[in-house]
């Protein structure tokens, strides 16, 4: 891994990238390795009360992708 004190953070412009399942055992690992690769991240959530447990800088929106309607706002931008 690279030295966090060099690295740049996400470039603000970027779309985020959406992970559903950030909380879970994978998702967590994907958001990981998303953050540590620069990448501004999005996370579909279905329990806000989990979405604390997600790392710092990690934009969060409760969602459910079995219905469709709540999933607008983890899509915009």
């Amino acid at each position: 891994m690279s030295d966090p004190a060099t690295k740049p953070g996400p470039d603000p412009a970027a779309p985020p990238v959406v992970v559903a399942g950030a909380t879970g055992q994978s998702g967590r690992l994907i958001v990981g390795a998303l953050l540590d690769a620069g990448y501004r991240v999005r996370a579909l959530v279905r329990d806000g009360a989990k979405a604390a447990a997600l790392p710092a800088g990690v934009e969060c929106v409760t969602a459910d992708v079995l219905r469709p309607d709540t999933l607008g706002p983890a899509l915009q931008g």
